[in-house]
This record gives C-alpha cells, sequence and structure tokens, in this order.
C-alpha cells in the first residue's frame, strides 16, 4: 500500500472513531440540543426528534467509513 493510500486510511479512520464516540455520547444522553446552539426551549419531542437525527446520521457516516475503508482493503472487525 502506498503511503498516500495509508495516509487516507488513517484519516478516514479517525474520522470515524470521532463519529463513533459523538454517537456514544449522543445514545448515552450526555448530549444537549442547546450545546449545538440551538439556546432557545424546545419542547422535548423536537429534542428527541433532533436526537433521533443526530444518531441515524452519525450511524450513516459510521457506515459509510466502513465502507470506505474495506474498500481499501482494510479488514475491519464486525461492528
Amino acid at each position: 500500500m502506498k503511503i498516500e493510500d495509508l495516509n487516507v486510511v488513517r484519516e478516514t479512520n479517525d474520522r470515524m472513531m470521532h463519529a463513533a464516540e459523538f454517537l456514544g455520547r449522543v445514545e448515552a444522553g450526555k448530549f444537549d440540543v442547546r450545546s449545538c446552539g440551538y439556546d432557545i426551549p424546545l419542547p422535548n419531542t423536537h429534542t428527541d426528534a433532533i436526537k433521533a437525527l443526530i444518531i441515524a446520521g452519525l450511524r450513516q457516516q459510521i457506515a459509510d467509513f466502513r465502507k470506505a475503508l474495506t474498500d481499501r482493503g482494510v479488514v475491519l472487525p464486525e461492528a
């Protein structure tokens, strides 16, 4: 594998790990919608919907990162 490929793999893996850590915090309830700049009171149904969208987006990002890595020949453990 070329050094350029290794750099891309490392960067992709770092981004995937960052997204996975953030997903873990959101799923554990250690995330407040206001921390994203929404400093307005929202009904719980709205914050729950926003969190659900964030979780879905993070899961999709992680899946995309995993695919990008496996497309480059990286063998990953099962999620």
